[in-house]
């Protein structure tokens, strides 16, 4: 009897240790920037395979580049840094965009890591989404167009009307 409940105590033991010894598992460890391009969001969502602490050990950071044209806004709203750390920049590229159309961007993401990673991104820009994979020995790249910036709104009949020559404005 005794033996059958140290057989018993072992099992249950070895079970214990192998449904919780081990947090070395395999996943996407994601990081996001999230910027704001001539009044709306990007979000770029990159990730590498890996378990935490291999992605924490081997991936130095990641280098963000969004290039867009002469003359968009870009405020960069958040980034967080849990797995490796993350460099946004802004280039501006040589066209000039003057407004009334969809913006063109490109986005860039390059890693500095000591081993070779799968590696992906995905960028969202208005409604247009790209999915970009390889490792983290390469480049990620995609061309994206957002939105076009809504138009202020126009208020009319204006809020004051300069007087005609010879006349008082209106003051009431």
């Amino acid at each position: 009897m005794l033996r059958l409940l140290a057989i018993a105590l072992a099992a249950i033991t070895a079970l214990a240790t192998s449904v919780t010894g081990s947090s070395a598992y395999e996943s996407w460890c994601f990081d996001d920037p999230i910027l704001e391009i001539a009044g709306s969001e990007m979000r770029i969502v990159v990730g590498v395979m890996g378990t935490p602490e291999q992605v924490q050990r081997m991936v130095k950071s990641a280098e963000v580049t969004v290039i867009v044209p002469a003359g968009v806004t870009v405020t960069v709203l958040e980034r967080t840094a849990e797995y490796f750390k993350e460099k946004v920049k802004v280039r501006r590229s040589p066209e000039v965009w003057s407004g009334g159309t969809g913006v063109p961007v490109l986005v860039e993401v390059r890693f500095h890591a000591k081993q070779e990673l799968p590696a992906r991104a995905t960028v969202t820009f208005g409604g247009a989404i790209a999915e970009l994979t390889g490792t983290t020995s390469g480049l990620l790249s995609t061309s994206l167009v957002g939105p076009a910036p809504a138009m202020p709104a126009v208020v009319w009949p204006p809020l004051s009307v300069p007087p005609y020559p010879g006349r008082q404005a209106d003051t009431h």
